[in-house]
This record gives structure tokens, C-alpha cells and sequence, in this order.
């Protein structure tokens, strides 16, 4: 199933930095936090790395573990 509406619907969301994913978190408008996961050309680390930098995500190295999911959404407001 096709998890676009849930995205529209979300006030942010924790993801992977994939580019399907970054695009249909884009066009929502939702705050995101943003994991790169291990890929061979380290495409998700720089995608991740320059949306973190021009302040459009929040990008954690890790996925948070749901004791830190609070934390973490909160921290896409800043």
C-alpha cells in the first residue's frame, strides 16, 4: 500500500533519506528527521547531510529507539 496519505496527514516523520522518500516528504510539506542509511555511493549521507545543513530536516545517526521518538519529533520544530 502506497504510504503517501499517511505522510500528508503526518506533522513529521522519521525516515530513511532516500530520494523517493525525500521527494514524497517534500511535497507534504511534513517536518522531518532523517536517517542515511548505508548505501555503496553514500548517496543517503549526502542527501541527508546537505538538506541537514540548509535547515530543512533533522537528520540523526542512528534510528532513535521509541523511548527518544518525543525528543526527536521535537526537534524537528527547530
Amino acid at each position: 500500500e502506497d504510504p503517501f496519505h499517511l505522510l500528508c496527514a503526518a506533522d513529521a516523520v522519521v525516515a530513511a533519506s532516500g530520494w523517493g522518500t525525500v521527494h514524497d516528504l517534500a511535497s507534504t510539506g511534513a517536518r522531518a528527521a532523517l536517517v542515511a542509511e548505508a548505501r555503496p555511493f553514500e548517496e543517503q549521507v549526502l542527501r541527508a547531510g546537505h538538506l541537514g545543513r540548509v535547515g530543512a530536516v533533522h537528520v540523526l545517526d542512528a534510528w532513535p529507539v521509541p523511548a527518544d521518538l518525543t525528543a526527536v519529533l521535537a526537534a524537528t520544530d527547530a
